[in-house]
């Protein structure tokens, strides 16, 4: 089995003495037959704490509460600073893979069918943010790169995170981020994809066979996948135009949330910054 972990991770040097079906800089999938796959992920360890994602237990409460194609059988587990996960295989091909084949009506009657299972996901709610099964979950877009911030609908807590990153800006943009926090007690948390990027999406013939990679999922709030739209998917031919144009349609335009996320990537470059200079190459060991 590959010798693969999270200092590979980090490092994005992979070397492994098995014929793989997919690799990409975070993971890679070994095909066991036609039926299953085993995927395997380092645990990114190098620039903060570990963090697991909340795959396992959204794909199964998905596969429980809802028709969203997602895959039937999963066995999880760890082991050292690898995650390992045996699944059954979803047919078709990653809709990444064959979207620039596919002509216009075909594009969009696929983003079509991945709003629709949007709005179905979005019928599960929760009053606070929260993984699938409960627990506290990370914040990917108002949250560290670096260390495992979990989401607050506290803006005092949140502000607080963010001060180091506000040294020498004006006092505007410092009453700005204390007065709009976007995260707010009462609002409404409905359960979001959070990475909804083409090779996370499964198509045959035409038509979406499953949804895949659920970690970064959970209760967000009703705001949460447009604005991962706007900001992540642009570098994806025009899938990121049509689903933005799509979810804008379907459930209304979050610019306010997309502005204020914008103005948030201005300050935080900062910590990354820090981050680049202060690193220091760490071998296993």
């Amino acid at each position: 089995m590959c010798d693969f972990n999270g200092y590979h991770e980090a490092s994005s040097d992979v070397f492994c003495l098995v014929k793989l079906q997919v690799i990409n800089c975070f993971t890679i999938v070994h095909s066991i037959g036609s039926e299953r796959v085993l995927k395997q992920r380092g645990i990114p360890i190098p620039f903060g704490e570990p963090y697991l994602g909340n795959d396992y237990e959204t794909t199964k409460f998905v596969r429980e509460n809802t028709t969203i194609p997602v895959v039937q059988s999963m066995e999880y587990w760890v082991s050292d600073d690898t995650q390992w996960w045996l699944m059954s295989n979803l047919p078709g091909d990653t809709l990444l893979s064959v979207w620039d084949l596919l002509n216009s009506e075909q594009q969009h009657a696929v983003i079509r069918e991945i709003v629709d299972y949007i709005a179905q996901a979005r019928e599960c709610t929760r009053s606070t943010p929260q993984t699938a099964d409960g627990a506290p979950i990370r914040d990917t877009l108002l949250g560290s790169d670096n260390r495992v911030e979990m989401m607050t609908t506290d803006k005092e807590e949140w502000y607080t995170r963010i001060t180091p990153y506000l040294d020498g800006e004006s006092d505007d943009l410092k009453k700005y981020f204390k007065d709009n926090y976007p995260v707010k007690p009462g609002d409404k948390f409905v359960l979001t994809h959070g990475d909804l990027n083409p090779s996370n999406i499964m198509v045959q013939d035409g038509h979406v066979t499953g949804i895949l990679d659920w970690e970064h999922s959970g209760f967000y709030p009703e705001w949460w996948e447009w604005a991962y739209c706007l900001r992540r998917t642009q570098v994806f031919s025009n899938y990121g135009d049509l689903l933005r144009a799509e979810l804008g349609a379907r459930f209304g335009k979050f610019d306010s949330q997309h502005y204020f996320c914008k103005n948030y990537d201005r300050i935080s470059w900062k910590e990354q910054h820090t981050r680049n200079k202060d690193y220091k190459f760490r071998s296993r060991g």
